[in-house]
């Protein structure tokens, strides 16, 4: 019989499918749909002069099919992995959606952005830390080493506006690292908030012990 955790995970599961059904529907639609590119992507000029919502729509316009069938292939990739493995993906998303545009507005360097590039760092992420928290000990280590050397990767792209390798998009647009960056950080902090949560309840637990071993004389 189903208890009501298993009955709100299924609900949180399938609230997820809807939305990331809808992410790549828009973005399949919006790329047909002529001028959406320029009046959703992230415009630094726009934003300056009130037109928020950028922020946001900037996740779900492309420069082109190309970088449009690398992200939502991508993205369809991780949501089946993280969909066949359990790991939650609706906070990373939701999270995702609203952080990486401010974070690209924050360090500048870059005027238009597009692309579900910082979504999609933000389930690797999430996919990755799920990995090392059920590996635990040194297997757990590898993962985290893993998710480390790909936050160094989107340093140096914020640093430097450039990629390690091919990208998808065009030779005169700037790489944004900072959405990157900040989806990684949003993928994996449930996860290191489970890790510290549990390493508190070990600490709690050895010190509870410990009184009542000294005190038995052992």
């Amino acid at each position: 019989m189903a208890t009501v955790t298993d009955l709100s995970g299924a609900l949180r599961r399938r609230a997820t499918d809807v939305v990331l059904a809808a992410i790549l529907v828009a973005a399949t639609a919006l790329q047909v749909c002529p001028g959406a590119q320029a009046l959703l992507e992230f415009d630094r000029a726009g934003i300056a002069a009130g037109q928020y919502w950028r922020l946001a729509t900037c996740n779900v316009v492309h420069f082109g099919w190309a970088q449009l069938l690398a992200d939502a292939g991508a993205m369809a990739i991780l949501w089946w992995v993280c969909r066949r493995r359990g790991v939650p993906a609706g906070w990373p998303v939701a999270m995702s959606l609203m952080a990486v545009g401010p974070a690209v507005w924050a360090w500048g360097g870059v005027d238009v952005y597009r692309g579900l590039s910082g979504i999609n760092c933000a389930l690797v992420a999430s996919a990755l830390a799920d990995a090392a928290l059920r590996a635990r000990g040194q297997g757990g280590a590898g993962w985290w080493a893993l998710l480390a050397l790909l936050g160094a990767r989107s340093v140096y792209e914020l640093i430097t506006g450039r990629g390690i390798g091919p990208t998808s998009l065009p030779s005169d647009v700037g790489l944004a690292g900072a959405a990157h960056l900040v989806g990684l950080a949003v993928g994996a902090a449930p996860a290191v908030v489970r890790r510290l949560a549990r390493r508190g309840r070990t600490v709690r637990g050895t010190n509870a012990v410990l009184p009542a071993i000294t005190g038995n004389g052992l």
